[in-house]
């Protein structure tokens, strides 16, 4: 097998891409974990600080994190720090980004958190000195604690100055959050998100974007794979601009890898509702896959009051109706879904694992913010990383991860039936049109 050649499809032509060994990378494996390695390199800084998140809450664990930061920053005088959050969703931060999407009638009728259905910065991206933490994890007390996600640092110097350099691009065009708590426009940002051209902005935006990406591809016109076993790519996603290279790329990345025939594909979402492109890459080349998705006691909304209670039953919803058509194309015995249950703990892993059927054949994943629904393709923006290695040792512990969330789940095909006619009709429509976005 030519080495590493699932890296080498034309579909990442155009995408910047990072050299590595297995060894610099490390699989996080709980939320515990993630919260004390982030405590622990922030602890150890020395150049820099950079986060993307949805949000950071206001709890006693997110409390220990700020002060952990605070105390980093005081001790050292040349530490640079970039916090990115979204405008609508963010408690504090320093950068808050806003959907253009979000203007004129919608902006003035919208509720707080209605507004988010309209787009949201998901991307969760931890940049401290040298390493990476890519992830789907917020910074808040129940991602530190009982909300399963993906998590894995890698040790690499220029892949951490692409997504500084990421971060604060989306930072040049987001609103600042002053000492006082209100927040302002920096003269970096050259168009109002919501106020100004819609059409300049969203230009602007892609502009700077695709800029970024095309700089970093041209620094190494092909990778070189021989003298490392592993490679990378940062994907970037915000429909709402017109920039789909997250999609097309995983589309057909798995279409890619299945056809091969030496793959079986594994499928993680916490919010299952798949655009029609990913459901006919599962459809109509997968091979053999197996898809994990969060139970209605798992999904994030599970207790919720209001409007958000209905979520979890309308996503059960979305997973009934695409296992239907997983029975009519008489593909149960090949793709498989499987929920994910744990008492008292909540799923948010989301990302793919392809692994190779030849022993000591390349392995794979995607993992990053996207759930691989509408709003991830259509409005919010995202980042995802893909990851192709032949290390024997980051494969097995790349599989690790993967077998321990799906051992936590239980097959989804006579979970459904008896539930959802019940459950369709707890739903009022006007909800059902809200949630379709999402």
């Amino acid at each position: 097998m030519e080495k590493l050649a699932l890296a080498q499809s034309q579909i990442f032509k155009n995408s910047p891409f990072f050299c590595l060994n297995g060894n610099d990378v490390f699989v996080i494996r709980s939320p515990d974990e993630f919260f004390c390695k982030l405590k622990g390199l922030v602890g150890q800084a020395e150049d820099r600080i950079c986060f993307a998140s949805l949000y950071l809450g206001t709890g006693e664990k997110e409390e220990e994190l700020v002060s952990c930061l605070l105390e980093s920053f005081n001790r050292s005088s040349r530490l640079t720090g970039t916090i990115l959050l979204d405008y609508c969703r963010a408690c504090r931060g320093e950068s808050l980004f806003h959907t253009p999407l979000l203007r004129n009638m919608w902006k003035r009728v919208l509720p707080e958190r209605w507004n988010e259905i309209v787009g949201v910065q998901h991307m969760k991206v931890y940049v401290i000195d040298n390493g990476v933490i890519i992830s789907g994890a917020n910074l808040s007390a129940d991602y530190f604690t009982n909300r399963q996600d993906r998590y894995i640092l890698i040790k690499n110097a220029e892949l951490a100055d692409f997504y500084v350099e990421l971060v604060n691009l989306i930072a040049a065009l987001s609103f600042r959050l002053t000492s006082n708590g209100t927040v302002v426009l920096p003269d970096s940002c050259p168009e109002h998100p919501y106020r100004g051209s819609y059409s300049r902005f969203c230009d602007i935006l892609k502009r700077d974007v695709q800029s970024l990406c095309k700089r970093w591809r041209s620094k190494q016109q092909n990778p070189v794979f021989f003298s490392f076993d592993t490679v990378v790519y940062p994907l970037i996603q915000l429909g709402a601009i017109g920039l789909h290279t997250d999609d097309q790329v995983i589309t057909q990345f798995i279409c890619d890898a299945e056809e091969s025939g030496e793959y079986d594909l594994y499928l993680a979402s916490g919010y299952f509702n798949p655009t029609r492109s990913y459901s006919d890459a599962l459809f109509e080349t997968c091979k053999r896959c197996h898809l994990l998705i969060a139970s209605c006691q798992t999904n994030g909304f599970c207790g919720a009051t209001g409007f958000s209670r209905q979520v979890p039953y309308i996503y059960l919803c979305y997973a009934y109706d695409f296992f239907k058509e997983v029975v009519r194309r008489g593909q149960q015995s090949r793709i498989l879904l499987n929920e994910y249950e744990r008492n008292g703990w909540t799923f948010h892993a989301k990302g793919i694992w392809l692994r190779g059927t030849r022993p000591n054949g390349q392995y794979c994943t995607v993992i990053g913010s996207s759930n691989f629904g509408c709003r991830s393709v259509f409005r919010d923006l995202e980042s995802q990383l893909v990851m192709v290695t032949e290390s024997v040792v980051l494969s097995r512990e790349l599989q690790n991860e993967c077998d321990g969330l799906f051992i936590r789940s239980t097959a989804e095909e006579l979970l459904l039936k008896p539930v959802l006619p019940q459950r369709r009709g707890e739903v009022a429509s006007d909800e059902v049109a809200v949630i379709s976005v999402l």
